[in-house]
């Protein structure tokens, strides 16, 4: 019988999301399986702290930015003393130093696989298109949908370099969740409707189109709130753009929340209104729960929403479209109802932690051969 595969993660986020819990739900499945793990993270980071929790071989390191060569070299030290078979690279930067690293570790040098999860090509950030180097020092990447898959195909990576491994849910984090209460916390009225968003405050993630969207939902249907729970540079932009609009009342701002499954319970519409998105662990999350969605027609967001089947579409950056289709589940419950049930059976069907854990296997399999 082979000795199972002994796997090395680097993730270098600071900030807690979706990666952040992708990579969590991994190295938890990996380690539940008898496949030896140890996660190197940034230095006070919300996944050091939850891997941690989970009971997860964790390394924190301080590192600043792609290049920082201290980093590089500590990394390429926990190389040698856990003698990996294979190290992952769940962010950018991570790709960057583990890079770095390969140039301390001499010619015993493990197999190396990126976790690609934006559907940015590659090139966006590219010093005179070197990016292509970079992408080629890498033995495999995993594209965490097709949207993702096709951005790199058209980049000029070979087929047979990338694999389509989507992201998944995980039903246990919400068996035995609650409602959060949002109502009793807010103080808001037991018959008023919550529209929500879950995201980290960035552009692309597209939070202003809801903000402009509001008055126009708030008019329509009056017995609604919105909050847009998450951190970020835009957060305090928008809460002020909010205040000055005079709804401020009812559209909130908590910040960064830990009860997300409790919030995702209370929720009658879930928004997620990107105009960039690899795939959208947030609507997984929302669907699993029942929750009804409306979305950008966006990267991969509609391998998870189908339009008037699991969930809306609206176009990209279109601020009235996505009013219209929040009124729409609003004023139409029973159809929102619809929507969610078919969503819950796809997620349920295509998107477990399980289904993700076992292919990121798969590909270790592919990689490694016999050994």
């Amino acid at each position: 019988m082979s000795e199972p595969i002994r796997t090395l993660h680097i993730n270098t986020e600071a900030t807690w999301r979706g990666g952040e819990q992708q990579t969590l739900y991994l190295l938890r499945g990996l380690t539940s399986r008898g496949f030896p793990a140890l996660l190197c993270a940034q230095r006070g980071g919300e996944l050091v702290e939850r891997a941690r929790e989970a009971g997860i071989d964790t390394i924190d390191l301080r590192m600043r930015g792609e290049i920082d060569v201290v980093a590089g070299f500590k990394i390429a030290r926990q190389i040698r003393r856990f003698r990996p078979d294979l190290v992952q690279y769940h962010t950018s930067h991570a790709h960057s130093l583990g890079i770095l690293a390969k140039c301390f570790l001499g010619r015993r040098r493990p197999r190396t696989l990126l976790t690609r999860r934006v559907d940015f090509s590659i090139y966006r950030h590219s010093f005179l298109g070197l990016n292509h180097l970079k992408y080629n020092r890498v033995d495999r990447i995993v594209a965490i949908s097709e949207a993702i898959q096709k951005v790199l195909l058209d980049d000029g990576l070979a087929p047979e370099r990338v694999d389509c491994i989507p992201s998944g849910t995980d039903p246990e984090r919400f068996r035995d969740e609650t409602p959060a209460q949002l109502h009793e916390e807010f103080g808001l009225p037991p018959d008023t409707k919550i529209v929500g968003n879950i995201a980290f405050f960035a552009d692309h993630k597209g939070q202003r189109y809801l903000v402009e969207a509001a008055k126009t939902i708030l008019e329509a249907c009056p017995k609604t709130a919105i909050f847009l729970i998450g951190e970020g540079t835009l957060r305090e932009q928008l809460l002020r753009r909010a205040q000055d609009e005079g709804i401020d009342d009812r559209v909130f701002f908590p910040g960064f929340r830990r009860d997300v499954p409790a919030i995702l319970r209370d929720l009658d519409v879930y928004v997620m209104p990107s105009h960039k998105e690899g795939l959208g662990t947030a609507i997984l999350d929302a669907l699993y729960c029942s929750v009804p969605v409306v979305a950008s027609e966006a990267g991969g967001i509609p391998e998870l929403v189908h339009h008037e089947k699991t969930g809306l579409l609206v176009p990209p950056q279109d601020s009235g479209a996505l009013a219209q289709a929040i009124i729409r589940m609003l004023n139409h419950p029973e159809e929102a109802a619809t929507y969610a049930a078919a969503g819950r059976r796809l997620v349920e069907d295509h998107y477990t932690v399980d289904r993700m854990v076992e292919g990121n296997i798969g590909v270790y399999e592919k990689m490694l051969g016999s050994r």
